[in-house]
């Protein structure tokens, strides 16, 4: 059977692995507050070159140091 945990007991991740296919502008803002608190690093895949653009503003904004992996994928370290 599946334990269950309570999100507000949840520890928070050490890292995040972003695939949301096209809504990660959206996770990512969901995630703000841990963002900024915990500064979990990421890896988040991209779908175009204005989700792109926004996904990096958005960590940049956050404090994160962006490096690109590849065409569609950015690390975000803090």
């Amino acid at each position: 059977m599946l334990e269950t945990i309570e999100i507000e007991t949840a520890p928070a991740p050490d890292a995040i692995k972003c695939d949301v296919e096209g809504a990660e502008i959206e996770v990512l803002c969901g995630a703000e507050r841990t963002l900024r608190m915990k500064r979990p690093w990421i890896i988040c895949e991209t779908h175009s070159e204005e989700n792109e653009r926004c996904v990096r503003k958005i960590l940049r904004g956050l404090g994160y140091t962006l490096e690109m992996m590849d065409d569609n994928h950015v690390l975000a370290s803090s």
